[in-house]
Parts: C-alpha cells; sequence; structure tokens
C-alpha cells in the first residue's frame, strides 16, 4: 500500500520532472547537456548497486521480522497459558532473539543508504563543476568562432575600439564592445554579404536555464528515492503475496469443474495410502479399506494417531491420497465438485471454531449457499442443540457477540453452538467428532438425544469419533483403526464376542479400571486414545455482525474512537531519547552530518549567484580562470555532501535500528505484562496488537530519526539561508519572509488532516487485520463450512472504510500539495517583479538580487521538504501514541511487580474462597458469583463439577489470579488476600492444564520445558520423566526426530491426544504445589489416562501437591477428597462421592443422568 499509494504519484511527478528537466536542457544546449549526462552511468551505476543491497537487506529484515511476528502472535493468541508458565520472558527473548538478526540488517541497510546517497550527491556537485567550467568553455569557444565568422568592419585588435578600449583578440573585442557590431553581437539585418542569419552563441543565459533544467530533473531523481524505495518493499512484499495468490492449490475450492451428483452418503475407502506432507516419512493409512453404508451411523476408536480425524479431512478432501480411492456413492471424492461435496457434509469438530460475532449469525454460517435460513430455522437448531436456553438468559440473545475466540462462552456453550450450526445444515452426511464431550452431563444427554433423532428420522450417513460407549456402543458399526489400517470392525455386540480382539481388550482394560465401584456403569468408559479436545482455541473470524445490535455497538465503538482520537495520548521528545540512550555519542556524527547537509544549500545558493555573473564576464580568460575556481568549490562541496550524509543516514540508521528493536521489545514485554482482562477487550484484540508491534514500533523509529535528523537540516538550512538573505539584501527577503507565513499555513494544515486520518485509517485497518488472522487460524472450520466467500466478503467490507478514507485523504493532501505548490509559484511572480523593480532603480545589482533569491527559495525548500513529509509524521505521532499508551499503561496484575507477599511455605497450598463476588469486566452486569465460600484444603484432590457456565473454569481462573476479585477474599496458605501476593512466585506454585490444550511452534522438548519455573533450565532426564508420567514418552520416541520434533503452529502436527498429554507433562515438570487440572485427562485413552491419573494419585498421596480437578465425566473424580457442586455460580452441594450419592441432591442427579439411570 506504501507503494502503490501516495509515493507512487510522486515517483511519476518526479519521474516527469525528470524528462522535462532534460529535455529542455537538449534543446536549448545539447552539448552542456551531453557532457552532464556524461555522469549518469556513474549515477545508474551507484544506484544500481545501492538498491541491489538495500532489496537484499529489506528482504532478510522482512523475514526476521516475520518470524518475530509469527512469535508474537502466537503468545497473544495463547496469552492465558503463557501467563499460567511463567513463560513471559522466555517468549520475550524468543521474540528479542528475531528482532536482533533484523536489526543487524537494519544497520547494514542504513549503511548501504549512506554510501549511496552520499555518492550520489558527491557525482551531482561533480557534475555541476563539470558543467559550469564547460559552460564557460562555450561561452569563449562561441565568442572566438563568431568573431572569425562575422569580423568588425569598424573595430581591429590591439587598437583603441568606440568603447575606449584596447583588445587583443577579436573574441573579446566583439563580446565586449557592442560599437564594434561584430561575433555575437553582430546585427546582420541588412548586411547582404553574410544574409541574415544570426550567431549560433552560447549566451551567458542559457548556462542558468540548461544548469536549472537539469539539475531540477536530476535532483527530482533524488527525490524520488523515498518513493523508489517504498516500491522497492513493495515489489518484495508484492513478491510474497503474489506467489500466494498465483498458487495453484491441489485442492481448489474456486474450480468449477467437476461432477455435481446427488449425495445420498455411501462411502467407501479402497486400498487408501496416506501421508501428511509435513511428515511424508510417517504413513497414517497403509492400504487402509473401509466402507460406511448410506444412512447408517459408523464410530471410529482407537489409539491416538491412528487416522481416525485424518477419515474425516480425507472424506471432505482437505487432503488428497497417496494411493487408492475414496468414493461416495460410487464417484471419486476426487472427481466430484469440491464446493458441492463440502456443502453435503454437516461438522462438528473436535475444537469448535466460532466467528466473533453474534450467536445468530454463527449458526447462521452452518447454511450450505442453496438455503435461505430464518430466524425460526436459527431458534429450531439452537433448541434441538439445547443451546436455546443459555442463550435466552443473555441481554442480548441471538444477538450476543461471542467474543474473540468465543472468549464471551464457556467451553460447553461453544460447543452447543457449533452443533446448532451443523444441525441447520441438515446435510446428508454428518460428521461428529467428539460432538458431546465439552458438554455436562444433562446437557450431553439432551443434545445426544437431539443429534439420534437426527440421525434416525433423516436417515442420513453419520461418522461418530467419541469416546464414550454409551455414544458408541448405539452405532450400526464400530470401526477399530491401527497400524494404518482397519483393525476389526462390527457392531458393538459383535466386537465384543471376538475373545481377543481390539475393542473387546479395550471395554475389558476399561472395565478393570473401573472395579471396585458399583455405581459405575460401563457406559461411561472411554475406549479411544481421544482425540482432539473440542474446545480447542483455533477460532475464526472477528467481524461485523449485520444484527441492529452490532451496528449500535459498532457505532458506540466509533464514538469511543473518535472520543480516542481527539484525546491523544502525548509523548514528550525527551521520552523517545531514552530508548537511544545507549548510542547517545551517535548522535554526534549523525546531527554533524545532517548540519552539513543542511548548509549545502545555502552554500550552493552563494556559490550559484556568484557563478552566474561569471558567465556575463566579458575577457574570456578571466571568465575561465573565474569558472575553474567556483568548479574546484562546487567539487569541494560534493565532497563534504558525500560524507555528510554517509554521517547522517549510517548514524541515524544505527541510532534507529537499536531503538527499534528495544522499542518492540519493551512494547511486547509491555503487552505480556497486561492483565488478561486487558485482552479481553475486543479493541486489543490479536490482530491490533501485532499491528502495534510491526508497524507503529517501526514508526515510532522515524518520529524520532528521521525526524531528528530533517529538523537539524532544515533549521540549519532555515538559518543560514535567511542570514546570507538578510546580509545581502534586507529589502527582498523581507517582502519574501512576508510570505512564509502562508506556505508554512498550508503546510501545517495538511499535517494536521494527513495526521488525523492515519488514526482512523488505523482502526480501521486493525478490524480487517483481526478478520485476515483469525479466518487463516480457523482456516479448517472456513473449509468445511464453505464460509469462504463469506469471510472475503467481510473482509471486503472492513477494506471498504480505509478505502473511503484514503479517498479522502488524497483530496484533503492533494489540496494541500496543490495549494503549496501555488503559494511557491506566486512567491517566485513577486520576487522576479520586485526584484526586478530594485534593479531598474540602481538599488540591486543582478548578483545581488539572485544570491538574496536562491538563499530564500533554498530556506524554502527545507520548509517545503518538512511539509512534504506531513504523511509520515502523521503517522509517527499516532504511532508514538498508540506504542506508549501500552508501553506506560499500568498493569492492574502486573508479574514484573517485585511487590507482594511471598510465603515460604513449601508444602501442598491450600486455597480458601471467603464470600467471593466476581464478574468478568467485559459483563460486570453478570456476576459469576455473588458469595461464593469453599475450602480448599492442601494435599487434597477437590473436584469442581457443574453445568456449563456454572463458574467451575472462573475459579482456576481466579486462582491463578487471571482476574482479582470484586469483593470478598481468596485465602493461599498463610496469605489472607490473594491480591496481595507477589504474581510471578504465585503462579510458579501452580502448574495448569487447560481445557484448550495450547502449545508454541517449537519442538516437543522446548514446549516441555516452558513449564519450568523462572530461569530453571530443563535436564533432558526431566523432559523424559514428566513426558512418562504424562504417558507421552512412547509416542514421542516414535517420531523420526524425537523430542525435536516440531508441533507446528497451535501444535498442528500433533493430535488432540498427543498435545494434551504434552501439556500435562509441561505441568508435571513444574512440581508445582498446586496442579490445576481443567478438563485435563479427557482428549486420553483408559490406558493413558489410568497411568497418567496413577502418577497423580502417587504425588497426592505424598500429601505434596494440591491437585484441583474440573472435569464433566464424573466417574473421573469419584475418588477426590473433595467434590463441590457449582450451579450458576452457587456452591449447592460438597462431600465425598459416596456422601453426595446418599444426599441425593444435585451431584446425584448429574451423576445418575450420566449413567443412564434413575436415581
Amino acid at each position: 500500500m506504501d507503494g502503490m499509494g501516495e509515493k507512487l504519484g510522486t515517483l511519476f511527478q518526479f519521474g516527469s520532472m525528470f524528462l522535462s528537466g532534460f529535455i529542455i536542457g537538449f534543446y536549448y544546449n545539447w552539448l552542456l547537456t551531453l557532457v552532464i549526462c556524461a555522469c549518469a552511468p556513474l549515477l545508474a551505476l551507484g544506484g544500481f548497486i545501492m538498491m541491489k543491497v538495500l532489496a537484499e537487506a529489506q528482504s532478510g529484515g522482512l523475514n526476521a521480522y516475520s518470524r518475530a511476528g509469527a512469535i508474537a502472535d502466537e503468545a497473544i493468541q495463547t496469552i492465558r497459558t503463557v501467563v499460567a508458565f511463567g513463560a513471559e520472558d522466555k517468549v520475550a527473548k524468543s521474540y528479542d532473539k528475531e528482532l536482533v538478526v533484523a536489526e543487524d540488517f537494519g544497520i547494514h541497510k542504513a549503511k548501504t543508504q549512506g554510501l549511496g546517497m552520499g555518492f550520489t550527491m558527491g557525482v551531482y556537485f561533480l557534475c555541476y563543476a563539470i558543467a559550469f567550467w564547460y559552460g564557460a568553455v562555450l561561452i569563449r569557444n562561441d565568442n572566438v568562432a563568431a568573431a572569425e565568422k562575422y569580423p568588425s568592419s569598424v573595430c581591429e585588435t590591439n587598437s583603441i575600439t568606440p568603447c575606449g578600449v584596447v583588445f587583443d583578440n577579436a573574441g573579446d573585442m566583439c563580446s565586449a564592445c557592442p560599437a564594434c557590431n561584430c561575433g555575437c553581437l553582430a546585427n546582420l539585418s541588412g548586411n547582404a554579404d553574410v544574409g541574415i542569419e544570426k550567431p549560433a552563441c552560447t549566451q551567458g543565459g542559457d548556462i542558468p536555464l540548461v544548469f536549472f533544467a537539469v539539475v531540477m530533473g536530476a535532483f527530482a531523481l533524488g527525490q524520488a528515492a523515498p518513493a523508489i524505495t517504498a516500491l522497492t518493499n513493495a515489489k518484495i512484499s508484492a513478491a510474497k503475496i503474489y506467489s500466494t495468490i498465483d498458487r495453484k492449490p491441489a485442492v481448489n475450492v474456486d474450480d468449477d469443474q467437476g461432477k455435481k451428483p446427488v449425495i445420498e452418503g455411501q462411502i467407501v475407502f479402497k486400498d487408501v495410502s496416506f501421508s501428511y506432507p509435513t511428515r511424508n516419512e510417517i504413513k497414517v493409512f497403509d492400504n487402509l479399506n473401509l466402507t460406511i453404508e448410506k444412512g447408517k451411523t459408523v464410530a471410529l476408536v482407537g489409539g491416538s494417531g491412528c487416522g481416525k480425524s485424518t477419515v474425516v479431512s480425507l472424506l471432505q478432501r482437505f487432503y488428497d491420497i497417496d494411493n487408492g480411492t475414496v468414493e461416495i456413492d460410487g464417484t471419486l471424492v476426487s472427481d466430484i465438485n469440491v464446493k458441492h461435496l463440502r456443502s453435503h457434509i454437516g461438522l462438528v469438530s473436535q475444537e469448535p471454531v466460532l466467528f466473533a460475532t453474534s450467536i445468530a449469525n454463527n449458526i447462521a454460517y452452518g447454511a450450505a449457499d442453496s438455503q435461505n435460513v430464518s430466524m425460526e430455522d436459527i431458534v429450531n437448531a439452537a433448541k434441538s442443540a439445547n443451546a436455546f436456553n443459555f442463550i435466552s438468559e443473555f441481554p442480548d440473545g441471538f444477538d450476543t457477540q461471542v467474543g474473540q475466540k468465543g472468549s464471551q462462552l464457556s467451553g460447553g456453550q461453544k460447543q452447543r453452538i457449533a452443533i446448532a450450526r451443523a444441525i441447520i445444515r441438515n446435510a446428508p452426511i454428518l460428521i461428529l467428532d467428539e460432538a458431546t464431550s465439552a458438554l455436562d452431563n444433562e446437557s450431553e444427554r439432551i443434545v445426544q438425544a437431539a443429534l439420534d433423532n437426527l440421525i434416525t428420522n433423516h436417515q442420513r450417513t453419520t461418522i461418530v469419533i467419541a469416546h464414550r460407549l454409551s455414544t458408541i456402543r448405539k452405532a450400526d458399526k464400530i470401526v477399530v483403526l491401527g497400524e494404518g489400517k482397519v483393525l476389526e470392525q462390527g457392531s458393538h455386540e459383535e466386537l465384543m464376542a471376538l475373545e481377543n480382539g481390539h475393542y473387546n481388550m479395550f471395554v475389558t482394560a476399561a472395565n478393570k479400571s473401573q472395579e471396585g465401584d458399583e455405581n459405575t456403569s460401563t457406559d461411561d468408559i472411554d475406549v479411544n486414545v481421544i482425540i482432539d479436545r473440542l474446545s480447542s482455541s483455533n477460532f475464526v473470524e472477528s467481524h461485523k455482525s449485520s444484527s441492529k445490535i452490532s451496528q449500535l455497538k459498532a457505532e458506540q465503538e466509533n464514538d469511543e474512537t473518535d472520543k480516542d482520537e481527539k484525546d491523544v495520548y502525548k509523548v514528550p521528545l525527551s521520552r523517545l531519547f531514552t530508548f537511544s540512550k545507549p548510542e547517545a555519542w551517535y548522535y554526534v556524527p549523525a546531527v554533524i552530518g545532517a548540519a552539513l547537509n543542511g548548509a549545502q544549500m545555502p552554500v550552493f545558493a552563494i556559490l550559484f549567484a556568484k557563478i552566474l555573473n561569471v558567465f556575463f564576464i566579458p575577457i574570456a580568460e578571466e571568465m575561465l580562470q573565474e569558472a575553474a575556481k567556483y568548479a574546484f568549490m562546487f567539487i569541494g562541496l560534493g565532497v563534504i555532501a558525500f560524507f555528510s550524509n554517509f554521517l547522517q543516514f549510517w548514524a541515524f540508521g544505527y541510532i534507529g535500528e537499536k531503538m527499534t528493536r528495544r522499542i518492540r521489545s519493551s512494547l511486547f514485554q509491555s503487552i505480556l505484562r497486561q492483565e488478561i482482562t486487558y485482552f479481553d477487550d475486543p479493541k486489543n484484540s490479536t490482530g491490533a496488537l501485532t499491528a502495534r508491534l510491526s508497524t507503529d514500533a517501526a514508526l515510532v523509529k522515524a518520529s524520532l530519526t528521521d525526524r531528528l535528523g530533517l529538523l537539524v537540516m532544515n533549521l540549519v538550512t532555515i538559518v543560514a539561508g535567511l542570514t546570507i538573505a538578510f546580509y545581502y539584501g534586507w529589502e527582498l527577503a523581507l517582502v519574501l519572509l512576508v510570505c512564509f507565513p502562508i506556505i508554512a499555513l498550508a503546510g501545517a494544515l495538511q499535517l494536521v488532516a494527513m495526521s488525523g486520518f492515519t488514526r482512523q485509517d488505523d482502526e480501521a485497518m486493525a478490524g480487517a487485520g483481526q478478520i485476515l488472522s483469525e479466518s487463516i487460524s480457523g482456516i479448517r472450520t472456513v473449509t468445511a463450512f464453505g464460509t469462504r466467500e463469506k469471510v472475503i466478503e467481510l473482509y471486503a467490507e472492513n477494506l471498504e472504510v480505509p478505502k473511503k478514507l484514503g479517498v479522502r485523504k488524497g483530496l484533503v493532501g492533494g489540496l494541500g500539495f496543490g495549494v503549496s505548490n501555488a503559494v511557491i509559484f506566486l512567491v517566485y511572480a513577486l520576487a522576479f517583479y520586485y526584484g526586478g523593480i530594485l534593479i531598474g532603480k540602481g538599488e540591486y545589482t543582478f548578483e545581488q538580487m539572485f544570491l538574496v533569491f536562491f538563499a530564500v527559495v533554498m530556506t524554502a525548500f527545507g520548509a517545503g521538504q518538512a511539509a512534504s513529509m506531513a504523511p509520515d509524521v502523521g503517522k509517527a505521532t499516532v504511532a508514538v501514541s498508540n506504542v506508549f499508551k501500552i508501553v506506560d499503561r499500568k498493569s492492574a496484575i502486573d508479574y514484573t511487580d517485585p511487590g507482594g507477599v511471598v510465603d515460604k511455605e513449601t508444602s501442598a497450598g491450600a486455597f480458601t474462597f471467603e464470600a467471593v463476588k466476581f464478574a468478568y469486566p467485559q459483563r460486570p452486569d453478570a456476576n459469576v458469583f455473588e458469595s461464593l465460600s469453599f475450602d480448599l484444603e492442601g494435599g487434597n484432590t477437590i473436584a469442581f463439577v457443574g453445568s456449563s457456565g456454572s463458574g467451575k473454569s472462573t475459579v482456576i481462573a481466579l486462582m491463578e489470579r487471571f482476574y482479582d476479585v470484586a469483593s470478598g477474599r481468596i485465602q493461599f496458605d498463610n496469605i489472607r488476600d490473594l491480591s496481595t501476593t507477589n504474581v510471578k512466585w504465585l503462579r510458579e506454585q501452580i502448574g495448569l492444564v487447560e481445557q484448550e490444550p495450547n502449545l508454541f511452534s517449537t519442538t516437543i522438548k522446548e514446549n516441555i520445558a516452558y513449564g519450568m519455573c523462572g530461569d530453571a533450565v530443563a535436564t533432558d532426564e526431566e523432559i523424559i520423566a514428566a513426558a512418562k508420567a504424562a504417558n507421552a514418552h512412547n509416542f514421542i520416541s516414535e517420531f523420526p526426530n524425537g523430542y525435536d520434533t516440531l508441533c507446528g503452529e497451535s501444535g498442528t502436527q500433533l493430535s488432540g491426544g498427543q498435545k494434551q498429554r504434552i501439556c500435562i507433562a509441561r505441568a508435571i515438570i513444574r512440581k508445582p504445589r498446586v496442579l490445576l487440572l481443567d478438563e485435563a485427562t479427557a482428549a486420553l485413552d483408559n490406558e493413558s489416562e489410568r497411568i497418567v491419573q496413577e502418577a497423580l494419585e502417587k504425588i497426592v498421596q505424598n500429601k505434596t501437591m494440591t491437585t484441583v480437578v474440573v472435569a464433566h465425566r464424573l466417574t473421573t473424580i469419584q475418588n477426590a477428597d473433595k467434590i463441590i457442586v457449582l450451579d450458576h455460580g452457587v456452591l449447592v452441594e460438597q462431600g465425598k462421592h459416596k456422601e453426595l450419592l446418599e444426599k441425593k441432591g444435585a451431584y446425584s442427579k448429574l451423576w445418575y443422568a450420566q449413567q443412564g439411570q434413575k436415581e
């Protein structure tokens, strides 16, 4: 945008100026112009080398910044995981490591720019020296030639002429004495002998004319340098963009080709072999043969990584198979039109991906393009998914915004909306990939009944991936996957009849793990290596809702934006200098270089005005001597220009790059330092914050180094120019100076206008950036539901605002530039008019008038150059405000604050909640807890159960001190109020395994090591021990690179169960006093869960750790020392499993509802 926006216009402007200047030069004196053009190869060579080196440096810097941006984006998206494990400093170090690489490229770029600009300016002044000297030679030669061709009939050399002077050569005589009527001054009219041809002589006035034309053309190249740099950067960026645009996907949803058959749902996998492109050495399937009959329900079971989710991906054609065939109703999947295929598949995936819009829109997005969805359809789908009741409780009902990543909803609520989205599609093929595992027992029972009705009534083909036997046993066929193929298949009864069968062994092993509890139902047994947890952090697009409420909210946000713009966070210049304090001495050469650059134009004005008179000296030798003298002065000015430009660009560039790194690093650390509430605010979305890091931090550098260099240059130019002007002719200088306020006013108005537009543009672009970021992170959901066009449309809609702002900015900026330029030319007219009057009166000489004029003009150039920087300075001013607003923000819960209470207790931690009142800051009117009280005894296992939205996960968030309570207090061991603790110390006592398994895009080893406290370094032995305790060692060892295997972005290279086990290992290696398990084992198969549970129970038995468990599966917490039942934020009962069953209260109802039994 920068390269193709206003800078492209300036490139055409200066390109036209360059061509026009040289055309005029060739017309008036082609010889002199050619001499000047002889310098062009030097300029071109220097420019070529400079641009080539700059392009390489720019490319390297962009790559480094891209890697740093990926780290920042990932950290902000998984901020709760980063905060919980105290990994802020580790992430910041990784980010800073990439910034160092970018810094080195930037310093190299600054050196190259300095050498390039210095070389260019030096050659320019060398050209001027040659041009002036050669101009004098041309005048002399033409005078001599004309004197020989048109001799005088009146005067003779070496004798007294009518002018009273004796000349020793005809050339001087003819040019100095008009009365001789010869040479270049010969009046040939009426002379029959020689005709009326006028002598073709180079006049003194031709030299400045050609000079000015060529100089303006040449300087146009220099002025075009920023635009050329921007265009070069744009080309580099465009190469990456167009490589993506031009890439032909192997599975192209835009391709209209392909069959569009009536799909009924007969699915056949025949001799299928498949490996993921990123791990093609590992075969997921090896000659897989599987048939799924039309209208039947088929359950897929097997160990983690066995390929259950891969079957679903291949069916939706997210990937193409390596060998074999996949058919639907006898037609190859690869032959079916992709969009048509996906429109006939409904999906509820492991990880509920919601759009950050209204609930109604989220449900409606499930409809195929051919469907017309009414509000009644949306409501019915919500009722079928058991989502209607909790939606109706929200103040805005179906118009409630789900927030970034669905952050305003609980996991169960998100999943029920995802189920409603699949229901509304009414597709012939329905995929339920762990569709109900994030729901509480009662909700699951109702939703499962609704899904059963859908399956039964509509005769759809249903593929179920589930961990509960109650779901699987009802399937028409159960398929056990393993070793890349189907191990066995059949109904529940048929598979149980296979005495040594895999399925039989799964169920038998699970039964053994449940022996000893008469209340346990086998329907609750997990027979799978449970796949990816449903409540994943992946989600999609943040966009504006089309609903009335959303529009009102958008208007409110605009009002807030307008208020923010009027109240810009002001930062003094001295504050910026603190970021470059270590490079303080570099300001000396930088300022000296800038000052010398600023003095060049006033000195040039003096030399130019002086040399203009030289061309009118009648004596040739005297003229040549003076011309040579000033030519050497220009050469000296060129040498100074070379060193001064190098000093300015290199020194300011060095300062700028160092400062940019510190600003980005400080800004990122400040972002990581903020409390979780800060990230809940939609204005602080991932896209908005990464924009601050990538764009605004760089503009802050420009606001100091670039602005300071320009300030020094212009200050010296203005002071020196005005001093020279008033010294040589105060009258003309005063007249011209009166015009300055008009020029300054035009520039100031333009600066203010551009600054205002920049703020609005940044806000508008942040929304579009957020849509882009989130749609890519949730690409599987976007693809599966065919919402690609809707996302693109929303992205385009968000770009309309900056587009309109751009048009307005162009009109206002163009008007400002037009007025500024018009004023300048009017001032020129006034200067020549008044100067002519002064010369006519004899008060000024020709040299004096031009000296004053050029001194003032060069001063105006300095002011004009500052005005031309208005857009960049305007952007920089807003960027400074954006950056320091974050840097200076005091976090309400700051992990870097060394203050706070620390308890030296080393035993298992105990918590006490006393009359706790709490509401999420984004929903202050909806209290989660009114007056919650309970005790969590040290060394015990305490479980929280209850329906979705009852506050279970909120308890964990408060224990981690993600938020502080509104009233009441939380006591931790001997610390009576958790809000007084040292945050970093507190979180070092706690290990957390979240409901959503978040991994970083690094190796498995480093992901586990992230669990270590502070600067402690994990040994390989500790990492392996933690992995073994989490039952992760075996599958890790199977990877070719073992513990050095890259997890991919958001852990995409691993299955859900594998990700969760690594998360558990990360918590175990921390050796915490309190372990928080938020559905921690839900993604594990029975055997893995049993081993992990035994490891955890062993720690608990030693009384070295307190374990807090949040679970929907009550069988996983029945051995807990205490079970606390929450309902809408209220503690309804607590006690041990048997005690609560005997009470026949809320827990008993949940238990028997899950078992499918009556009390």
